[in-house]
C-alpha cells in the first residue's frame, strides 16, 4: 500500500484500497466519534469536519482518510496513530462500529468525492484493521 502520510495542504490524494485492489479517491477529514443526539457522547459519527479545521471541544477526534467505494459505500479509514487504545476499544471493540443517528456528511467537505449528499445511516459495521487503519464500509 502506497504512504499515506501527507502535508496539510494535501485535501484529496488517490490511493489504492486496502484489501479490494480497486482505486479510490480520498478526501482526508477528521471525525469526531460520538451521536450527535447526546452531545458527542455514546458511540457513532458525532461530526465530520475538513482536515485541519479548528477544534476546541473536548469530545475524541480521529484524522480520517473519507471515499466512496464502486457500491457507493462511504469507506472510512481512521488513523490508528491518532487514537488511544481506550478509544479504540470503546468505538471499534470487537471489531464492529455502531452508529445510532444518521449523519449527513457536510458537502464542503465531500465536495472533491462527489456532487451528491453522503450519509451515514444508524447500524452496526464491521470493521477490517491494517498495520495503520481501521477501516468501515458505512
Amino acid at each position: 500500500m502506497e504512504s499515506m502520510l501527507r502535508t496539510r495542504s494535501e485535501r484529496s490524494v488517490t490511493v489504492p484500497a486496502p484489501a479490494t485492489g480497486q482505486t479510490l479517491k480520498r478526501v482526508k477529514s477528521e471525525i469526531i466519534l460520538g451521536s450527535p443526539g447526546m452531545d458527542c457522547q455514546g458511540v457513532g459519527v458525532c461530526r465530520v469536519m475538513a482536515y485541519g479545521n479548528p477544534y476546541t471541544g473536548k469530545c475524541p477526534v480521529v484524522t480520517t482518510w473519507l471515499s466512496q467505494t464502486e457500491q457507493n459505500k462511504i469507506r472510512c479509514a481512521f488513523w490508528k496513530s491518532t487514537m488511544d487504545k481506550r478509544l479504540m476499544r470503546r468505538h471499534f471493540g470487537w471489531m464492529l462500529f455502531q452508529v445510532f443517528e444518521l449523519y449527513e456528511i457536510p458537502a464542503d467537505v465531500v465536495k472533491t468525492l462527489t456532487t451528491e449528499p453522503l450519509k451515514i445511516y444508524p447500524g452496526i459495521y464491521p470493521v477490517w484493521e491494517t498495520s495503520r487503519f481501521l477501516i468501515v464500509d458505512f
